[in-house]
């Protein structure tokens, strides 16, 4: 019979959801609740994959994925320009996690760019062309996840901005 101690440790999971293969290292059940949310944001349920990615980074705040996804789930299938400012600020906060804990996924730095281009640059608040441009070529030298990249496409509404097409130049 396992003890609890032995029920909670953390382990290395693979979730494969379509093309998507994403690597974690936590309990079985924070990994079970990650996997369920993000086959919740590919079936556009955004409000429930939001919740239970809220859950999962109550449970374990060091898994980069739950950010990213909770970034990308946060923009309910609409590109960032049409979305609102605490929505955009939140999202920026959770790739800035992701990126943190994990800064070898090039399609976290491409959502970030993405993010501070169309909906600050765009909607007139501010933001750095500059920084954008360097998210840019921190995501353009790293390996691409093509599946990762083309997701993110989708549940952006994959608008016309000059970071989707340095993007597509990629893929």
């Amino acid at each position: 019979m396992n003890t609890f101690h032995q029920q909670q440790q953390k382990v290395d999971f693979q979730i494969n959801i379509g093309s998507i293969v994403l690597q974690v290292h936590a309990t079985e059940n924070v990994a079970a609740m990650l996997g369920k949310a993000v086959r919740l944001l590919h079936t556009g349920h955004y409000n429930e994959a939001l919740q239970l990615l809220d859950k999962v980074l109550l449970a374990d705040e060091e898994i980069p994925n739950a950010y990213y996804y909770r970034a990308l789930a946060a923009l309910e299938g609409r590109r960032p320009k049409a979305t609102i400012l605490p929505t955009a600020d939140k999202a920026c906060r959770d790739l800035s996690a992701a990126i943190s804990l994990e800064s070898g996924h090039a399609h976290y730095f491409y959502l970030l760019a993405l993010v501070k281009y169309d909906f600050y640059i765009m909607n007139g608040f501010g933001g750095n062309v500059d920084e954008v441009e360097q998210l840019l070529r921190r995501a353009a030298s790293l390996p691409l996840d093509i599946a990762q990249c083309e997701e993110m496409l989708r549940h952006t509404n994959n608008p016309d901005s000059p970071v989707i097409d340095f993007l597509r130049q990629r893929l």
